[in-house]
């Protein structure tokens, strides 16, 4: 007890210091905790794009650039697929469902999609869960627009809005179309693409380019849904074989996790910088030690005189450091489990990304034990240095 009383008098003491080398060490705590999160929501936002979509149907261009064009409207696509081809495609015995998809529209900047209303049926969130409406629904009419939730908060639309789409894909260059649609629905937040999306019905795509909406034309691609997970690389063969190449199937987790590892110099820079984090929440520790070190100076060489041993000066000192890594830790936690939250819901409904749950997991633990390690070392460091100073001097000196 008489150890614990002198360092938490000894914190008090120093109480403005040592609460700032708290709060630096909780916001390294919280920065490198979030950044991993952030991490871990982008890759489950790139994959959940794609979740319950077995096969992607279009012109062979690259397995990636297939994905990204028809789920992330990025990159150029291939040419369309002919009705006789989504025709072969759609009677494949292990097909169970296909949803065609025509992109190269746009609103303000914001992509469009020609699609089926079974496109949010078929789909679901980065949570696994059903798409649902937050407003409205998507009644079949040719002029019904619906909107992703980051669409309609980015271009402040509500029900009943009516807008004209453009032909181009944002680049300022766009020929806008005469027809005039009205938005129906606007959707939930995914945490997926498609908060980021308006769709429309293919007929309405086949009317404003001037075609013949109650006939079948070229689409992008086809999203398919496999009756059985066997059957999906059957279904690649079929089609490969039955279409002479011109056009190809591709599994789109497995193009996401080839481009995931391309993008591995990312997540080494995110760990870099994390470990940077951590080095300057030492730093700070070592900076609150140094200052006050002319104080512990004295204080040690005090203890000596009195007969204290080492290990005494050093167990104050022990816990005077965990102490403050205790506190540190504590404001993290605290801060996580409450900001995580709102940022959580504000990240998604801004840029669609899904930032995973608050949870105590093993990076978590491993963090929060090396911080506490970091502390409790360099809070050692200046009683290890003083104590070898000379007694009659420490209490002679003057300062």
């Amino acid at each position: 007890m008489m150890r614990l009383r002198m360092a938490l008098k000894s914190l008090r003491y120093r109480r403005a210091s040592a609460a700032l080398t708290v709060v630096a060490i909780a916001l390294a705590l919280v920065i490198v905790v979030l950044g991993q999160r952030v991490t871990e929501g982008v890759k489950e936002g790139l994959y959940a794009g794609a979740r319950g979509i077995d096969l992607i149907v279009a012109r062979p261009s690259g397995d990636v650039q297939i994905v990204m064009h028809a789920l992330y409207q990025l990159g150029a696509g291939g040419a369309g697929l002919s009705p006789a081809d989504q025709a072969l495609v759609s009677a494949l015995e292990d097909v169970d469902w296909v949803v065609p998809i025509a992109l190269g529209d746009s609103h303000r900047g914001v992509a469009v999609m020609a699609t089926a209303p079974d496109y949010v049926r078929h789909l679901s969130d980065a949570r696994g869960q059903p798409i649902r409406f937050a407003t409205g629904a998507w009644p079949d009419d040719w002029r019904s627009v619906v909107l992703g939730a980051q669409a309609a908060n980015r271009l402040g639309y509500a029900t009943g809005q009516s807008i004209q789409l453009s032909h181009g894909s944002g680049t300022g260059l766009e020929r806008s179309h005469d027809q005039v649609l009205r938005v129906t629905g606007i959707l939930a937040p995914t945490g997926t693409p498609l908060d980021n999306r308006i769709l429309v019905s293919l007929q309405a795509d086949r009317i404003v380019h001037g075609a013949d909406p109650d006939a079948d034309g070229a689409v992008t691609a086809l999203l398919l849904g496999a009756k059985r997970k066997v059957g999906i690389f059957r279904i690649q063969r079929q089609i490969d074989r039955s279409t002479e190449g011109r056009v190809t199937a591709v599994i789109p987790a497995a193009a996401l996790t080839q481009l995931w590892q391309l993008l591995g110099v990312v997540q080494s820079s995110a760990r870099l910088f994390s470990g940077l984090i951590l080095l300057f929440a030492g730093l700070s520790l070592v900076t609150l030690m140094l200052m006050n070190w002319q104080q512990r100076r004295r204080e040690c060489w005090v203890l000596r005189a009195m007969g204290c041993s080492l290990g005494f000066a050093l167990s104050v000192q022990a816990i005077e450091g965990l102490v403050i890594a205790a506190l540190a830790v504590a404001l993290a936690m605290l801060t996580i489990a409450l900001g995580s939250g709102a940022l959580g819901h504000w990240v998604m409904a801004e840029y669609g990304i899904l930032i995973a749950a608050p949870d105590v997991n093993y990076f978590a633990l491993g963090l929060f034990s090396a911080a506490i390690a970091i502390c409790l070392v360099f809070s050692l460091l200046p009683t290890l240095l003083s104590w070898r100073g000379q007694v009659q001097r420490g209490l002679t000196e003057t300062v």
